[in-house]
């Protein structure tokens, strides 16, 4: 995500990697709070301003993306772009408090296992 885009194409690009997923979902909103991160940075208060969402359900998900260190330090630690992966929807299943990631797991901040 190298230029920025608005929250509608954000919305609409959650929309086109899960057809099937409602945009009143509470996983769609954690697929769009994980893609406006990327150019909006981790900060609780400009993600609830940027996409709409209260600051309250923003902030569960933040804490569990910092404790799964997926979020940490600013920076996101995830391989969401490799074509076929899961790994953006498991992260998203993180946010969502349904998963954690197994310690143990981390990954470069490029996306790429630590050896």
């Amino acid at each position: 995500m190298s230029e920025t885009m608005t929250l509608k194409q954000i919305i609409r690009e959650v929309s086109r990697l899960d057809p099937k997923l409602s945009p009143d979902d509470s996983a769609f909103h954690s697929a769009v709070l994980l893609l406006a991160a990327l150019q909006q940075g981790q900060e609780p208060l400009k993600l609830a301003q940027f996409t709409g969402y209260s600051l309250p359900w923003i902030d569960e998900r933040v804490a569990r993306l910092q404790a799964a260190g997926i979020w940490k330090s600013g920076k996101t630690y995830a391989d969401w772009f490799t074509e076929g992966s899961l790994d953006f929807w498991m992260d998203v299943a993180v946010a969502e408090g349904i998963m954690e990631r197994a310690k143990g797991v981390s990954k470069t901040q490029s996306g790429r296992r630590k050896p």
